[in-house]
């Protein structure tokens, strides 16, 4: 089975399959191998042979929390969400700590157009994991369509983000940082909402420029910043009009 985890990790999913048929020839009640079959299967859009593979798993081994999200992931992307949201459920009350189970399952609440409840199992998910960024980026989504936050709020929200994200993509400390310069001195993060016009909105090791762009169907502010590498960022502020 290990053989078959190490060709899936290098993108060899034929050999990977291969190895793993064969691990579970030799010991067909290998709970691991039919959900990493099952894992496979699913990175290869092989849906229906997938959920077949690790419902094998967890049958065999029903108090497995990982086969039981495994099988939430992939039967959500097969389109049923809602029963995926059980599946997570049942890992998470295997183990509550479960490192993937709360953002997979927000995201199949979200897939199901239940925002609260995503959100709630997003911000669990962040309290054991501040530093993933796709588990911000959703929630950060969700805030801008809460009707109880005032612009500052989610304006907050999102310098928040930003500020992650620049921790995220920071290089490695050296012994002997380059001195500020004026050029640099710019790139700060703002305090307040920016009035309008062209910006800097972070100090990204990118260098983005801001350009604004209404939205005239609601009174909120897109800004997306772009750089020559074609990296880009989309942030929503709430107007000022």
């Amino acid at each position: 089975m290990c053989l078959g985890l190490a060709l899936g990790a290098l993108g060899r999913r034929d050999e990977a399959e291969t190895a793993l048929r064969e691990s579970l020839r030799l010991d067909p009640r290998s709970h691991e191998a039919w959900v990493n079959l099952g894992s496979l299967l699913t990175a290869a859009g092989r849906l229906t042979e997938a959920i077949e593979a690790i419902r094998r798993g967890v049958e065999l081994k029903p108090d497995y929390a990982q086969g039981w999200t495994a099988l939430g992931t992939t039967v959500q992307l097969a389109g049923r969400g809602g029963e995926g949201i059980g599946y997570h459920t049942r890992a998470l009350e295997l183990e509550p700590g479960h490192p993937t189970a709360y953002f997979a399952r927000a995201q199949a609440l979200f897939s199901c157009h239940r925002p609260e409840e995503a959100l709630a199992d997003f911000e669990a998910h962040l309290a054991r994991y501040p530093e993933h960024i796709q588990a911000r980026s959703y929630r950060l989504m969700l805030l801008n369509y809460r009707d109880d936050l005032s612009r500052e709020q989610v304006f907050a929200e999102h310098l928040t983000y930003g500020q992650a994200v620049e921790a995220a993509m920071a290089p490695p400390a050296t012994q002997n940082p380059e001195p500020k310069t004026q050029d640099s001195e710019r790139h700060a993060h703002p305090r307040t909402p920016p009035s309008g016009g062209s910006g800097w909105l972070f100090s990204l090791p990118i260098c983005a420029r801001i350009r604004w762009r209404f939205s005239s169907s609601r009174c909120w502010r897109t800004l997306i910043a772009r750089n020559s590498k074609r990296f880009s960022i989309t942030i929503i502020l709430p107007s000022t009009r």
